[in-house]
């Protein structure tokens, strides 16, 4: 059995070029005429992309690649419109988002969903709010019981905010009842 080639020429050439393959197995490799293991897609940027990582998981389906060099960086882009979103979706045969990673492009911010639910957000001021995303009020709002096992560390605060006198960091305890 043999495979199936895709082949180009750029302009004013007559010679064509390997640009893409299906191998005897089914598998797509663009770029590149060598798959990475048992990886159904592997895309390399140009040339052959570099030379095959030693390990790859057997459970990896798709490898983006750009190898040819110690220093090259390898970007993969979902690109949503200005006033839309962009989403990483984490499924299973049952619910093909039951987690992601969502970026709403109007508001400017990032979630974390987990179990079908929001978990976590980073405003676009770099706020993080973990259990409770709907007021962050400061840098890191964390909404419910947490535990710290060893230790916070204060650091003297910079500058004088609301609230805050000289250049002192401290730790406010406040009593909420119901």
């Amino acid at each position: 059995p043999g495979a199936l080639l895709f082949q180009t020429s750029s302009d004013g050439s007559q010679v064509p070029s390997e640009r893409m393959r299906i191998d005897s197995s089914g598998r797509l490799l663009v770029g590149t005429s060598t798959n990475d293991q048992d990886a159904v897609l592997t895309v390399a940027r140009t040339g052959d992309g570099g030379t095959t990582p030693s390990t790859i998981s057997s459970a990896t389906v798709a490898t983006f690649r750009a190898t040819g060099g110690l220093s090259h960086e390898a970007h993969v882009s979902i690109l949503g419109g200005n006033t839309g979103a962009s989403q990483l979706n984490f499924g299973d045969r049952d619910d093909e988002d039951v987690a992601n990673i969502h970026y709403d492009h109007s508001s400017n911010f990032m979630r974390f969903n987990v179990s079908a639910a929001e978990a976590m957000r980073i405003t676009g001021i770099g706020s993080v709010g973990i259990g409770d995303y709907n007021d962050i009020e400061a840098t890191l709002h964390v909404a419910g019981n947490t535990v710290v096992d060893n230790e916070i560390i204060l650091v003297e605060n910079k500058g004088a905010a609301v609230g805050q006198s000289g250049r002192s960091a401290g730790i406010a305890i406040t009593s909420v009842s119901n």
